[in-house]
Formats: structure tokens, sequence, C-alpha cells
């Protein structure tokens, strides 16, 4: 089951030597779980800084005898390839031997951390015209303003964006146009 999942699935001593791996772990490191079996990390991954970290990792799993998580860990892979890495770990105790070892499941976040940063650039991106903008804009559902400019707030008098936020739409529209709004809200029910 766990060759059929892309994360990184593995079980270490209290050494560091994988006892188990799965097959997408293996491939980054750019062997089989068989070849792994029995060895640190060390043996597969050049870059000592973040084997330090990892291994600084499971130790304090087994010392804590807690889970622990790192949300956004660096990773350099064997072909020089930058990951974001979740990495959750968790002591295994095994009551017939006593036997204490480390399970890591590690999730590659570098996608979806590119997509929130990228996401993330285009909202400051439309901030910046909107607020630059001579008009003024609001962002309205069901007909409350959500967002709404600087320049929207002092066309109606208002000194501050946040006084418009959270009033219905029709608090700044003519009468008849207010009608006009409630008439096609009802109509598309």
């Amino acid at each position: 089951i766990i060759d059929t999942i892309p994360n990184y699935v593995f079980v270490k001593d209290a050494d560091g030597r994988f006892l188990l791996t799965n097959k997408a772990m293996a491939a980054a490191y750019h062997g089989t779980p068989e070849e792994m079996e029995g060895h640190t990390g060390r043996k597969f991954n050049p870059h000592t800084e973040q084997m330090a970290r990892f291994e600084a990792g499971d130790k304090a799993v087994l010392a804590s005898q807690k889970e622990m998580s790192w949300p956004e860990l660096p990773f350099t892979d064997l072909d020089g390839n930058f990951h974001w890495l979740h990495v959750v770990k968790r002591p295994l105790y095994d009551p017939a031997t006593g036997i204490i070892a480390v399970l890591g499941i590690t999730n590659d976040m570098t996608q979806i951390k590119a997509t929130t940063e990228a996401l993330r650039e285009k909202e400051e991106n439309f901030r910046t015209l909107v607020e630059a903008s001579f008009e003024g804009i609001i962002i309205c559902i069901d007909h409350i303003i959500q967002e709404a400019n600087a320049n929207f707030a002092t066309m109606f008098g208002y000194t501050a964006v946040s006084e418009v936020l959270g009033k219905s739409i029709s608090e700044f529209l003519e009468p008849d146009d207010a009608h006009y709004l409630r008439a096609k809200v009802a109509e598309q029910g």
C-alpha cells in the first residue's frame, strides 16, 4: 500500500538506519527500498546540513516520544532540485521487543507553496491596482460590501474604508437603482 502513494514513507531505528522505505522515498535517493534498508540517509544523500536536520528531528521524536511536524522543511534532492517538504515523524514502539523506531511521512509541498506565493503576488498586484484607481471600486457578496478602495469611501463622504465594509450596496444607490437591484435579486432567486 505504501508504494502506491507519492509521499515519502520510512521507518528508522534509533541509530537512524532505514528499516523500511517506500518506493517514492527510495526513488528520491536514486535507489530501491531494499538498497536503503539497513543504511542511514547519509549513505545516499551528500547534503550533510539537511541530513543533520533530519537526524535531529529523529532524535527529538525518540527523546520526546511524541509526534512532531515540520510544515516547511527545505530539501535539495540528489538532482539539485529544491523542494519544500511537510515532514511528520512519530515514535513507533514494538511491545514484543521493546524497540522504538521513528515513522516518517513526508509530503512535497513545493507546488502548493509556489501556487500560494503566486496567488499572494496576484492579490497584491490587484490590491495595488484597485488602490491606485481614481474610480470607486467595491467587491460585494450577496450585495454586502466585502472590499472597497479609499476612493469609493471618499465618494460617499466616509473617511475610512472600514466604514463602508459590511454595508448593503443598496445604501449607496439612488432609490430607483436600489429598487431595480432588489427586483433583479428576486428574479434570480
